[in-house]
């Protein structure tokens, strides 16, 4: 596998659209995927809010599904997924935020499109990231918002190394890809949003265009979630 990042500039808040953005990438690898900051894309779009009168609170609030109130790092739930302060990313100045696709699969389709119509008929797929932290552990990793154009999860079946059947074997695919695309893309100021990943012959592409909606198969039903026990406490606020 390999991973190589592409400049965009500083993006400007509002300066694009998904187009522009796509710009960043000069060439496209048949079987590659396609990785794009969330944070950069909210900025060219001008997806941002402001903290005037409302809290960070009331924004993670608004944002969110459910969130703890207990901490000062707001601990939310969004599209399925754990993210802190809804996924609001302080642009440090002015108390603006930019925030997390409001239909982040719809979006990472739209940004297939866009470089299907610039790059022409290959098979690729697109990952939108953004990052959080881990229990137990500092920093940040890169997690994928939403994908588009390739199996999400790769499920094992049969007999394994020591012979016993595999029990809820699994691999996130599009998580991975988006920790690797997240690291070499950095957390500072490379201003390199956009990363191409190559030679990912584990990855299963799909020839035919699918509804964005069907990929939200990829987010676990919450009573089949291993953290079920945790996400159906009542220490979690939910969000009107």
């Amino acid at each position: 596998m390999k991973v190589r990042t592409h400049s965009a500039g500083l993006v400007e808040i509002g300066s694009g659209s998904i187009a522009d953005i796509v710009r960043a990438v000069p060439k496209l690898e048949d079987r590659s995927i396609v990785a794009v900051s969330s944070k950069a894309l909210a900025v060219a779009l001008g997806d941002v809010v402001e903290l005037e009168k409302d809290t960070l609170e009331d924004l993670v609030r608004q944002h969110s599904e459910q969130y703890l109130a207990d901490s000062s790092m707001l601990l939310s739930i969004v599209d399925g997924q754990f993210v802190e302060n809804a996924g609001l990313d302080s642009l440090g100045k002015h108390q603006l935020y930019a925030r997390l696709p409001n239909q982040p699969f719809r979006v990472a389709c739209e940004i297939h499109q866009a470089l299907k119509s610039s790059h022409g008929e290959k098979l690729f797929g697109v990952i939108i990231t953004d990052s959080r932290s881990t229990m137990g552990r500092r920093g940040a990793i890169g997690y994928c918002v939403s994908h588009y154009g390739f199996d999400a999860v790769n499920a094992y079946s049969g007999t394994g190394l020591y012979g016993g059947e595999y029990q809820l074997a699994a691999s996130s695919i599009d998580q991975s890809l988006a920790a690797a695309a997240n690291v070499a893309m950095g957390e500072g100021d490379e201003q390199t949003p956009v990363a191409t990943i190559s030679e990912v012959g584990f990855v299963q592409f799909h020839e035919e265009p699918l509804d964005p909606e069907e990929y939200r198969t990829s987010v676990m039903v919450s009573d089949q979630d291993v953290y079920a026990p945790l996400l159906n406490t009542p220490i979690w606020s939910k969000s009107q």
